[in-house]
């Protein structure tokens, strides 16, 4: 030492260290970032154990982070692309941002597929189907699986996907409605149509348990829409049904409890004839779930039970000039942010002020492009460009939507 004393050794030194209760230090752990806890998991065994394995620090962090969005560009389909690979990216988007670039939380590769598929969201994990593959993923640790193929679907097959918690088991389950055997024609932008006779089913893979996928035991009532994700909300997931394949009105939406893995169906709300089904969003929105009904007017039900659903009407807007199709996709703040048919536009409504505004063209934004390390619009790239640049796709082709679902950073595993 400097004054000439000797150190004392270093198991004194860390006898006089103060000792911090590990219930204290795990209150300190669930307030961190993501990155944060990642790169502690390997200071000392008690803080590995709290960060990867406890379940229940797990839903705590998940609890307090701040949820944004997570978009999604999609380029559409090359008919030579059979067998090749093609860049999946995902960047985030704050419902407050000024600015108009979408930092890159993750990109991954994905086989190429010539039908379309929405990626779906639950509590962190984000579903992404390619043809009969179904890559799972955390972007937050940047952790991917590739979930086992299903010898039962067809790789160009009609499917719908669910991904959901089960309360009961606290698992991770993973749905597939597909069609046994079925007449599609397939439009030129590759949505398919279900015409003729059908058989179809669900089938199940549950992380951390099962090892290959299952067929449900009981048989879904009636077929669910395509290019329609189930929402998932309180232990049960939610597709929309496809009316033109049942030819009839649909009862309800179709309901999917993951516990013990039975079907039924949610009534509609009041205001909304069935006929009109098919135009209804649903979303989760702070423990409530909420349709959508749109026409000229957007009006907004909620209700907090699937099994016997109260319906109470809380908004009413006015949206003819935004489109006749808006999903919503989250609340964030006080405003909840809808996406228009095409997928292009961000348009938000203010509980406070009852005000409606567009607020960002998605496909305006200005995206990170990892294989050339630049900052692009998308937009403005001719498909000479993009195929030169790969943003975000190998793919001479214009972007033709982009995915935009609600996204909460969590560090639950896959």
């Amino acid at each position: 030492m400097d004054n000439g004393e000797i150190a004392p050794p270093a198991a004194k030194r860390r006898e006089k260290s103060p000792y911090i209760p590990h219930e204290l230090v795990r209150e300190i752990l669930v307030r961190l970032p993501v990155d944060s806890l990642m790169r502690f998991t390997c200071v000392c065994k008690a803080w590995g154990s709290t960060i990867s394995g406890d379940a229940s620090f797990h839903r705590a962090h998940l609890r307090l982070q701040r949820p944004c969005m997570l978009l999604s560009p999609f380029a559409g389909f090359n008919h030579d692309d059979h067998g090749r690979k093609r860049k999946v990216a995902f960047y985030r988007w704050e419902a407050s941002q000024r600015t108009e670039d979408a930092p890159l939380v993750y990109s991954t590769e994905v086989p190429s597929a010539r039908t379309k598929h929405k990626v779906v969201h639950c509590d962190g994990l984000v579903l992404v189907p390619a043809g009969d593959t179904v890559l799972l993923l955390n972007p937050a640790t940047r952790r991917v699986r590739t979930l086992p193929r299903s010898p039962n679907v067809l790789v160009y097959s009609h499917q719908v996907f669910g991904l959901g918690r089960d309360p009961r088991s606290n698992t991770y389950k993973v749905a597939r409605f597909f069609y046994r055997s079925a007449h599609v024609a397939t439009s030129q932008y590759h949505y398919a149509t279900v015409t003729g006779d059908y058989q179809y089913t669900v089938e199940v893979f549950t992380l951390g348990v099962d090892r290959q996928w299952r067929e449900t035991a009981a048989r879904p009532p009636y077929p669910a829409k395509q290019w329609r994700h189930a929402t998932s909300f309180k232990g049960s997931l939610l597709w929309t049904v496809d009316e033109r394949a049942i030819r009839n009105a649909a009862p309800g939406f179709l309901r999917f409890n993951l516990a013990d893995e039975t079907f039924g169906i949610t009534p509609l709300p009041p205001c909304c004839p069935s006929s009109q089904h098919a135009t209804m969003g649903l979303a989760e929105l702070r423990g409530e779930l909420l349709a959508a009904q749109v026409h000229n007017d957007v009006e907004m039900w909620v209700c907090n039970n699937v099994d016997n659903p109260n319906w109470e009407l809380h908004h009413k807007i006015v949206l003819s000039k935004w489109g006749h199709h808006l999903n919503p996709i989250g609340v964030f703040d006080d405003n909840i942010v809808f996406l228009n048919e095409n997928g292009h536009l961000l348009i938000r409504y203010d509980r406070q002020t009852k005000s409606v505004k567009c607020f960002v063209r998605v496909i305006d934004l200005r995206y990170y492009n990892p294989s050339t390390g630049a900052i692009e619009y998308v937009s403005s790239m001719s498909a000479e460009t993009r195929q030169s640049t790969t943003l975000p796709y190998e793919l001479p082709l214009s972007i033709f939507t982009i995915d935009v679902i609600p996204y909460v950073p969590s560090i639950i595993p896959i």
